[in-house]
C-alpha cells in the first residue's frame, strides 16, 4: 500500500477538512482499500464524534459497492472553534499517542487480502505485524481468528490470549478463545470465555449457541 492510499486510514493519516463541504468531497473521493474506487460507496455511518487528546474525529464507516468495509479518519478540529487539528496532532505525536504508519498499513492490509479470500497470506501478514508490534491487540487477534480458522486451535489461544493482555476490552477475543477452546475438547473455558463475552453483547445469537452448546455438553 503505497503512502498516498494511507490517507484517512489512521488519525495519523486523518482527513483535516475546514468545511463541511469539505468533509463530504473527502469521503466522496476516498478510494476503497480493496479495489480502489473512489466515490462508490453504498453506505456510510459517520457514527458519534470521538476524542483523543483535543484531536475531536469522526471514524467513518464506509462500505463500498464491492463488499469492502472501510474505516476513514476524518478530524473536525478545524470545523470547530479552539485547538486547530495540526496543533492538536502535534501534541498527540510528542505523547506518542499517535498510531505508527506502518501498524496501520499491515492491518488494513490483513482486513483486504481476508476480504479477498486470501487468508493464507492474510496469516502471514497478521504474524508477521504481531511480531513487529508486539503491543498491538488487533494483530494478535488477527493471528488468533485466522489460526482458529485454519484449525490450529492451540496456537489462536496463545494470540487471543496475548490480545487481552494487552487490551482487556478487546472482548471479541473472548468469543473467539469460546470457539478454540470448544474445538480442542476444553468445554468448561469454553464456555466461561463464552459466558465473559455475554456479559458485554448479551444479544449475541452465535455466543448463544455457543454457551448452549458447552452446557449441553456438560448434561451428556
Amino acid at each position: 500500500m503505497s503512502n498516498r492510499l494511507m490517507q484517512g486510514l489512521s488519525l495519523r493519516h486523518a482527513y483535516t477538512p475546514s468545511s463541511s463541504q469539505e468533509r463530504s468531497d473527502f469521503l466522496a473521493a476516498h478510494p476503497c482499500a480493496a479495489c480502489g474506487k473512489q466515490g462508490m460507496y453504498v453506505d456510510g455511518d459517520p457514527g458519534k464524534e470521538r476524542r483523543t487528546g483535543a484531536v475531536r474525529f469522526l471514524a467513518v464507516a464506509m462500505k463500498c459497492v464491492c463488499g469492502f468495509a472501510n474505516l476513514v479518519y476524518v478530524i473536525n478540529n478545524d470545523l470547530k472553534s479552539g485547538v486547530s487539528a495540526r496543533e492538536a496532532l502535534a501534541e498527540l505525536d510528542r505523547r506518542g499517542l499517535l498510531d505508527d504508519s506502518e501498524l496501520t498499513r499491515q492491518l488494513v492490509d490483513t482486513g483486504v487480502l481476508l476480504f479477498l479470500g486470501n487468508r493464507g497470506e492474510a496469516l502471514e501478514v497478521a504474524k508477521r505485524c504481531a511480531n513487529e508490534f508486539p503491543g498491538s491487540a488487533a494483530a494478535h487477534y488477527n493471528c488468533g481468528v485466522l489460526l482458529y480458522e485454519k484449525g490450529e486451535s492451540t496456537q489462536s489461544l496463545r494470540y487471543l490470549d496475548r490480545t487481552l493482555a494487552i487490551d482487556p476490552a478487546f472482548t471479541a477475543a473472548l468469543f473467539y478463545k469460546g470457539l478454540a477452546h470448544r474445538a480442542i475438547g476444553n468445554v468448561e473455558a469454553a464456555l466461561e470465555s463464552a459466558e465473559r463475552f455475554l456479559r458485554f453483547h448479551p444479544s449475541h445469537l452465535q455466543a448463544k449457541e455457543l454457551a448452549r452448546s458447552c452446557r449441553q455438553g456438560y448434561s451428556n
